[in-house]
């Protein structure tokens, strides 16, 4: 919960520096006491159909002039920000295996299956009992095992695949740290699970591990926290 605060204060921060920035601020405060006065208007003028629609009329623009004076800063830290959440959603959006649970890890082929992938193999360390042989999805190019584990443990799934040796991290305990659930082989896929690292050259795209869904309780707690950093940063500077 920490980070997470910290993530938010920090992001938020730096989002109302890039609004700073890039945005013209006197127009867009100008535009929010327009907007703000529209709104006034239809209390004041309820009983005046004319007045009402012209201040309907102009409360639209108005909206329009705010969206344009905000697309530049918007557009900056889209991708940055969808990055974080995807890194922080692998945090506080999944939770480590439970004990005594069953768990399905895959490994993505980048062809066809055929009978060798019968001797594909999986190893899990103390503690995690694999408890099937590889299930071949011909139509998806997936391999799929059942594994359940047995204690609290963090360790090492080792993957024969095609005669090359892989590994992918595995979790099952009661702790809230970082939790990896694929590990890839493509460059760009690696920008976006960056936590292990690569899978070697070869035909498996990427190695997953089922992990259990949280509530997404965080994403609030993160929005409202750094929504209010940003509007802090922007009024003291």
């Amino acid at each position: 919960m920490i980070f997470l605060v910290v993530a938010a204060l920090v992001s938020g921060a730096l989002s109302g520096w890039v609004f700073t920035q890039t945005a013209d601020m006197s127009a867009v405060r100008g535009t929010l006491r327009q907007i703000h006065g529209h709104f006034l208007e239809f209390r004041l003028f309820f009983d005046e159909p004319v007045l009402i629609w012209r201040a309907q009329k102009e409360l639209f623009l108005a909206n329009v002039r705010l969206c344009a004076l905000l697309l530049l800063p918007s557009f900056i830290l889209v991708l940055p920000m969808a990055w974080l959440m995807l890194q922080l959603s692998d945090g506080y959006g999944v939770s480590a295996l439970k004990v005594g649970d069953a768990a399905v890890v895959t490994a993505q082929l980048s062809t066809d299956i055929n009978d060798i992938d019968s001797s594909n193999s999986l190893e899990a360390p103390a503690g995690i009992v694999v408890e099937t042989e590889p299930l071949r999805v011909m139509t998806d190019r997936q391999l799929v095992w059942r594994i359940r584990p047995q204690r609290a443990i963090t360790g090492d799934l080792r993957f024969k695949m095609r005669g090359v040796m892989m590994t992918k991290d595995v979790t099952a305990s009661d702790s809230h740290g970082f939790i990896s659930p694929r590990k890839p082989r493509a460059f760009l896929e690696l920008l976006l699970h960056p936590e292990e690292g690569r899978l070697p050259a070869g035909s498996v795209l990427w190695l997953a591990v089922d992990y259990p869904k949280r509530t997404p309780w965080w994403i609030v707690w993160f929005l409202a926290i750094s929504s209010i950093s940003a509007l802090v940063f922007v009024r003291w500077f």
